[in-house]
């Protein structure tokens, strides 16, 4: 599923994932007290390339389902990395250190708490990378979440 989302044009398989893990995960109480989802971005190359951000769609499903709002225009990918499923993780961490910028539209979530969502988690970079930027901002508390996890 994971591969079909990514690579065979399959957008709806990560929108279905978040109406399901939103529905699973929000009578735990998971979702209290989020402000926004903010999914991992692409670059526009990657984005033009593939038509559509998984982890957005992702983000979709789970807006969907709780009603938390999205936002992606805080954070920017900046560099367009090589595909990260072959690299170990020196390799990985090298590949999106300085690999995301913040845009002047944070101002707004100082203080609130948001979601980061990805499709992946593999060795943390992409999320580490993302977070770090996001940490700029004042107050900001971040959570993560991903659809799963890989070795």
């Amino acid at each position: 599923m994971i591969h079909s989302m990514k690579y065979q044009n399959r957008p709806d398989i990560a929108y279905s994932l978040g109406v399901i893990i939103a529905r699973d995960f929000a009578p735990h109480g998971f979702f209290e007290g989020i402000d926004a989802i903010v999914p991992i971005p692409l670059t526009k190359e990657r984005l033009h390339e593939r038509g559509y951000n998984q982890s957005e769609e992702f983000a979709n499903g789970l807006s969907e389902r709780t009603g938390i709002k999205i936002i992606t225009d805080i954070v920017q990918r900046t560099s367009f990395t090589d595909s990260q499923t072959h690299l170990n993780y020196y390799e990985r961490r090298d590949n999106v250190e300085h690999a995301f910028t913040l845009t002047n539209h944070h101002a707004d979530i100082n203080g609130k708490h948001i979601l980061l969502v990805d499709d992946v988690l593999t060795t943390g970079s992409t999320m580490t990378a993302c977070a770090k930027q996001l940490s700029q901002i004042p107050n900001l508390r971040i959570s993560i979440l991903t659809i799963g996890h890989a070795n």
